[in-house]
């Protein structure tokens, strides 16, 4: 199991683990193809919009590359607690704990987090997202277990 949950019958904490090797080859990439890039422009025709151009371009490839390590900042390990009848996750109150209508598993092919993702659907209240980015077998393993805390049926969307 990639995941580790500790639970109890008013807590649960849920933590996945991060390799960040990865983001880091591909930060090591992008920085060597723009130094390499730097290289190859003639020098006596350039003027500052491409400096800005060039900056820019940086940072998004930066973005790209450490995307996955910014999603498991904000959804990588979570505590989500029953405190007198309210749903707390991360200490914010959210919503009345019996108004969790389902765990919902979607996939989302349509941007750069592309894989599956695990949220909590309410019944007056907006989604919310628990994890992105997960194998369809991480999800479904996930979605079972967060589904044994809250008591509610599991659907798989996409």
């Amino acid at each position: 199991m990639p995941f580790h949950i500790i639970k109890n019958e008013r807590k649960l904490i849920y933590k996945f683990p991060f390799d960040l090797t990865f983001s880091i080859v591909k930060a090591i990439i992008a920085i060597v193809f723009f130094i390499v890039a730097l290289f190859h422009v003639k020098w006596n025709s350039i003027d500052y919009s491409f400096f800005i151009g060039y900056f820019f371009l940086v940072c998004i490839f930066m973005y790209l590359s450490f995307a996955s390590y910014i999603e498991w900042r904000r959804n990588g390990r979570r505590l989500i607690e029953n405190k007198d009848k309210q749903l707390y996750i991360n200490n914010k109150k959210i919503i009345n704990f019996h108004q969790v209508k389902s765990i919902v598993i979607d996939y989302n092919g349509a941007s750069i987090d592309t894989g599956w993702f695990v949220y909590l659907e309410f019944y007056l209240h907006q989604d919310f997202v628990l994890k992105e980015q997960l194998s369809s077998k991480e999800a479904c393993e996930f979605a079972s277990a967060i589904a044994t805390f809250f008591n509610v049926d599991i659907l798989k969307l996409g």
